[in-house]
């Protein structure tokens, strides 16, 4: 089951737009962070809109991916992933934020934020962290004839290892 102020709240954390929360948010909206260091308290939503987008501030690429959700009467958990660069490292904040919904606005939100995960950079280049075949299939089309090469001879290296493991244990 899902509720639509989710994706309310999904798209108002993502727009960092003020208006966007005032419509998602009741006017005493309290906001509890349970982060990996220390947990934060805000209310009344003034303050909660101001660090929900300070955070959202600091990042200038971030993207937000919806995991999971699950709804019963006043309560809905959602689970969310937001991608980003901090300090020239790409990072994933996998979070998961259990709503208190109160006259279809956002009451309660208690936001669980563990430390950030770190991903692969390289040259400009940041790793997607999801690898689909199609996008890996043009990455490998891209590569020079005279890396295939080498490629193909490390790999028939490796095989050629295997084979004589399998016969030496014989």
């Amino acid at each position: 089951m899902s509720n639509p102020i989710v994706g309310q709240f999904l798209a108002a954390l993502a727009s960092n737009d003020a208006a966007q929360y005032a419509r998602v948010l009741r006017e005493d909206a309290g906001l509890r962070i349970w982060g990996a260091q220390q947990t934060e308290v805000y209310r009344p939503r003034e303050r909660v809109v101001k660090r929900l987008m300070d955070e959202w501030s600091a990042w200038n690429d971030a993207t937000i991916e919806t995991l999971g959700v699950v709804a019963h009467a006043d309560r809905v958990a959602v689970e969310f992933r937001i991608r980003a660069t901090e300090n020239a490292r790409y990072v994933e904040h996998n979070r998961t934020a259990f709503l208190v919904v109160k006259e279809n606005l956002v009451q309660t939100i208690d936001l669980y934020s563990p430390a950030p995960l770190p991903s692969a950079r390289r040259k400009g280049w940041i790793a997607p962290a999801l690898r689909e075949s199609t996008r890996i299939e043009g990455k490998l089309a891209k590569i020079s004839e005279d890396s295939r090469m080498r490629i193909y001879a490390f790999c028939t290296t490796i095989s050629l290892v295997r084979d004589c493991h399998r016969q030496v244990g014989k």
